[in-house]
């Protein structure tokens, strides 16, 4: 059996064939909408500009062109730390597989911009609760 790579983007796989081998959480917490199983989301880079970073990202289907989207993310959301920057890949990766999802694959827009109520679900949905020591000291009762 010939050796085939493994692509993986934002907990999606994909074996050499293009087909989808595992399902992912979407950055919300659920289920990720059916994707294509002949698709690959591939992550090219991001640009910094004055006002966004940008995020470039290629889709490929078998029998046609690769076509590229791009999703924004406003710079005021890093300043305000609504954002981090190791996440923003990960937010528009959910973001654009939601958009494919929801137009069969062909999203009448190449461009998206992410919402600060979307940036604040991600956040939420991945936050990390404090746990709790469970051996704490018992709090000594007072006599009365």
């Amino acid at each position: 059996m010939p050796f085939r790579p493994i692509f993986v983007l934002s907990g999606i796989g994909f074996n050499g064939n293009a087909q989808r081998t595992t399902r992912s959480r979407n950055g919300l917490g659920g289920i990720e909408p059916p994707v294509s199983e002949n698709i690959l989301v591939q992550f090219l880079g991001f640009q910094s500009k004055p006002l966004v970073r940008e995020y470039t990202f290629s889709v490929r289907e078998r029998a046609t062109e690769p076509r590229e989207y791009t999703l924004t993310i406003s710079n005021k959301a890093f300043d305000a730390r609504l954002v981090r920057y190791q996440d923003a890949p990960d937010i528009c990766s959910h973001k654009l597989r939601r958009e494919l999802a929801a137009a069969e694959n062909h999203p009448e827009e190449s461009h998206f911009r992410i919402s600060d109520a979307e940036l604040e679900e991600y956040r939420t949905a991945h936050s990390h609760k404090p746990s709790k020591y469970p051996y704490a000291p018992k709090r000594e009762e007072e006599d009365s």
